[in-house]
């Protein structure tokens, strides 16, 4: 089991090499800002797999729960990223609602590191990413429902297609500088 772990890393790694086109250790993974660059989506989820990875290895060596939660810090800091970055409320809302399918197993992972003997900085981080989670969603939920009660049927149709093309454009790194633009044009003319 250990081995399959230890090459999942390994494909892991590669993963993240090709992410961010430099090697890099686990104590460092690759800037949040290139992540988000290269499809953050990918991103996300190949951080939490690093993150349980890790968990799984700290049984056998401890210094695998410190690059787990080097992991979980990265997902937390790329999800603030992302959504600092995303133009379109429904798009944030799109992203909060994702979260909520990976977001309790990074708390449950930092839970476990924190019970292995990790610290109470992990219990620190698994009550953080337990309340972003709910905030973020929380938070967009509310912005959409008061911007929605004001806008007219027709302009509300529109807005959910330009959120649709807009998260699907954010998948090709390409696209990003272009529909970002575009999507700012379009919402600051609405």
């Amino acid at each position: 089991k250990s081995g399959d772990l230890q090459r999942g890393l390994h494909s892991y790694a590669q993963a993240m090499q090709h992410i961010s086109g430099e090697r890099y250790t686990w104590d460092s993974l690759p800037p949040v800002r290139k992540m988000y660059q290269d499809g953050y989506l990918t991103a996300l989820y190949l951080l939490g797999s690093i993150g349980r990875t890790h968990l799984l290895l700290s049984e056998r060596d401890p210094i695998h729960r410190r690059h787990s939660g080097i992991a979980y810090d990265s997902l937390a800091a790329l999800l603030n990223y992302v959504r600092a970055n995303l133009v379109s409320d429904e798009a944030k809302i799109q992203l909060a609602e994702e979260a909520r399918q990976w977001l309790p197993d990074a708390v449950a992972d930092l839970s476990a590191l924190y019970f292995a003997g990790g610290g109470d900085a992990f219990k620190e981080r698994a009550l953080q990413m337990a309340e972003q989670g709910k905030t973020f969603l929380l938070m967009e939920r509310s912005r959409l429902n008061s911007a929605s009660d004001l806008l007219p049927p027709h302009l509300l149709r529109k807005q959910f297609e330009l959120s649709a093309v807009h998260r699907r454009a954010l998948q090709f790194p390409e696209l990003q500088p272009m529909a970002e633009s575009f999507f700012r044009y379009c919402f600051d003319h609405e």
